[in-house]
């Protein structure tokens, strides 16, 4: 609805805000050629333009939204690539120190377009209430249950996860597992784990890199938090689903 666009809106418009300001455009020539080729890999890996436009039509999207959307990621990217070296030390004194690092474990209800949210939801706090009942959280990690595509373990700081997973990860205690948390396309049930220090140690490069775009998403937040969207008559009179 409005608020999510209204979201979708502020939130990619923080992040062109930052990216300006360090003089990286989307009207740039590496961003557009970029665009273009994620753009044409888009429509291969779908398999034709007649796909393309179905999937940018279920996603409520034109051409013209999907390249800007394309431009706005490629720029943050290299918002990245700058950033990171200038907290590459504060990083690494971080990491080391467990500064603000927690580790978890998930499982995941996806929420997917066209769902009965209702019905995800109950799915998941069957879940909840299995463990409730004794069973493990990890025995639902391999079931069809989940939906994570990853090893459902992370390790991050305040920043990097979606806001509603890190709230309810770091109100948790060690081993404590967590009720139903909604995110914006699903469902978590999350366990909070001890931080282990070898697997720190092994995999400093990998958390310097979480902790620089924790930094990142960081002050994207701090510029979305000054942001709203006010629509005008006119705007008022539009379909923000419609828009082109």
């Amino acid at each position: 609805g409005v608020e999510s666009v209204s979201y979708s809106l502020c939130q990619r418009s923080s992040v062109l805000d930052a990216c300006l300001e360090r003089g990286i455009k989307p009207t740039s020539g590496a961003v557009k050629r970029e665009v273009r080729e994620y753009v044409d890999e888009t429509v291969e890996i779908l398999g034709g333009i007649d796909e393309y436009k179905a999937y940018l039509e279920a996603t409520y999207m034109t051409d013209r939204v999907f390249r800007l959307y394309a431009s706005i990621m490629s720029c943050q990217y290299r918002y990245f690539d700058e950033l990171a070296p200038e907290i590459e030390k504060e990083s690494y004194d971080a990491v080391l120190a467990h500064e603000g690092l927690v580790h978890t474990i998930s499982i995941f209800v996806k929420h997917d377009v066209g769902e009965d949210l209702a019905e995800n939801r109950a799915i998941a706090e069957d879940i909840r209430a299995k463990i409730e009942g004794g069973k493990s959280l990890e025995s639902f990690v391999g079931s069809k249950y989940n939906q994570d595509t990853s090893d459902c373990e992370y390790y991050f700081v305040k920043g990097y996860m979606d806001e509603a997973y890190e709230a309810a990860a770091f109100a948790l205690d060690i081993d404590e597992v967590s009720g139903v948390v909604e995110v914006r396309d699903g469902f978590y049930i999350i366990k909070r784990l001890p931080v282990e220090a070898r697997y720190v140690e092994n995999n400093i490069d990998e958390l310097m890199q979480i902790y620089q775009i924790a930094e990142m998403n960081r002050i994207f937040a701090e510029k979305q938090e000054a942001l709203s969207l006010v629509l005008n008559e006119e705007g008022k009179k539009l379909s923000l689903w419609a828009m082109e």
